[in-house]
């Protein structure tokens, strides 16, 4: 990863790395936060071409690169790790972790936008999966700390807060 340059000294960015249509990015880690992941995932198919690109230039540059994500991006990453993700070098059109299958990451896509509305079982069902595969990926993305169980709504799950 780059150290992001800091160029106006009140950034909360470490670093970055880029990729054809995504930035990683690693902020400093709050003190005394336990669930804190300092490395944000922001690629084109979440967070917009557009975007990423102005991200790139911004870190590149140094400056407002922090600013920009607070005023412009506040919640729409892709995912969030507590430890730097390997992202697969063969595949820059990235829309997915290495460690994350494809149909986890669909689900988990879909899960985000649910907001409770609709149960785990139904949301399985926009991807055509049985329901033993939805209880596999639900094990899956739970065991990888990416949901967690709760008691209200229709969906006995949600995606942990990054």
């Amino acid at each position: 990863m780059i150290k992001y340059a800091n160029k106006g000294r009140n950034s909360g960015i470490e670093s970055y790395e880029t990729g054809d249509n995504y930035i990683l990015i690693k902020f400093y880690k709050k003190q005394n936060s336990k669930t804190q992941k300092p490395y944000y995932l922001y690629d084109y198919e979440t967070t917009g071409k557009a975007h990423v690109e102005n991200m790139k230039t911004l870190a590149k540059n140094g400056k407002g690169l922090n600013s920009y994500i607070m005023k412009n991006l506040n919640n729409i990453y892709h995912l969030s790790f507590a430890k730097k993700p390997q992202i697969h070098e063969k595949n820059p059109n990235i829309t997915q972790l290495p460690s994350m299958n494809d149909l986890e990451s669909k689900y988990l896509n879909l899960l985000k936008q649910n907001y409770g509305k609709e149960d785990e079982y139904t949301i399985g069902e926009k991807l055509e999966l049985s329901s033993h595969q939805v209880s596999t990926i639900l094990d899956s993305l739970e065991n990888k700390g990416l949901i967690e169980k709760v008691s209200f709504g229709l969906c006995s799950y949600q995606p942990i807060n990054h």
